[in-house]
């Protein structure tokens, strides 16, 4: 998603015709909540990782050598 909404910027900031740049910033807005519906979704993940990460450092318990 980033890099089709990268390359419809480049493609906007180049073309020259204003109804191909409105058509443009048409697809721009019809995109953006998928956008931000992944923004929102690579945060997420981020943070539980980072919890998870976190709890497991957390409740990590040294290795005990039991000798037999």
């Amino acid at each position: 998603m980033e890099l089709a909404e990268k390359l419809m910027w480049d493609n906007y900031h180049l073309e020259e015709d204003p109804s191909k740049k409105v058509k443009i910033l048409e697809s721009l807005i019809g995109i953006q909540p998928y956008v931000s519906g992944y923004y929102d979704s690579t945060r997420y993940v981020l943070e539980e990782t980072v919890k998870a990460d976190e709890d497991l450092h957390r409740n990590k318990r040294p290795y005990l050598g039991i000798d037999v």
